[in-house]
């Protein structure tokens, strides 16, 4: 029996049967229900429970017409997204908690879904994936991802100026205020349109950038 045969003999046995049905564009190769209530029990749309609640209700009467065949797991394993991804250690779930709720304190942060790590997981492998992760948090805390701050190094460098900057940088690489960072830029440029001198910029940048870094220390 399909789930929609199951939720139609409950009605038609007299109980009462909401569902719900999942769109098929929404990562699953095809649409399905998903039982939400049986009479007065209450289940959630995540997972299967309401409709293995269902289909334990109905095998006295139908037998193993109620349960899943085993052509219907394999259809609905192969329609899973998850199906192949690896699965998260405990370590790793606790390390996605930890950093969602780190994020949560920022209003503009989303969120890390095991769906999503595993994703990542599965196409960077775990140490990148968390490398990823702890950028994005330390972003969201005002730390400016190294990238960036390897960009500015690149450009003093080449141009060979501002080198009391460039050496703090090299520093303090992994701990640079993303806003201390943006006023060094600007810095540089007032110093290339000759508002500055290279000496001036250099000195300026110099000093909010040790007042960006004190104040993620704090």
């Amino acid at each position: 029996m399909t789930t929609y045969e199951i939720i139609q003999a409950l009605i038609a046995s007299g109980h009462s049967v909401d569902y719900y049905v999942r769109p098929a564009e929404k990562g699953y190769g095809n649409q399905g229900y998903r039982i939400t209530r049986v009479d007065s029990q209450l289940f959630a749309t995540s997972d299967a429970e309401g409709n293995n609640y269902a289909r334990a209700m109905l095998t006295p009467k139908f037998g193993k017409k109620a349960k899943l065949t085993i052509k219907q797991k394999t259809q609905r394993k192969k329609a899973n997204p998850m199906t192949g991804l690896p699965k998260l250690t405990k370590k790793q779930t606790a390390f996605m908690r930890k950093a969602n709720r780190k994020l949560k304190q920022h209003e503009k942060a989303g969120h890390y879904t095991a769906k999503s790590l595993r994703n990542r997981k599965k196409a960077l492998g775990w140490k990148e994936t968390a490398k990823s992760v702890r950028n994005a948090v330390l972003h969201y805390n005002g730390v400016a991802y190294r990238s960036g701050v390897l960009a500015f190094i690149d450009v003093i460098d080449s141009g060979q100026v501002m080198q009391n900057t460039s050496d703090y940088l090299k520093r303090t690489i992994n701990s640079t205020n993303e806003a201390a960072l943006a006023d060094a830029w600007q810095f540089w440029y007032d110093a290339k349109n000759k508002k500055l001198t290279w000496a001036q910029a250099d000195e300026s940048a110099l000093s909010r950038l040790k007042e960006g870094h004190d104040s993620l220390i704090k």
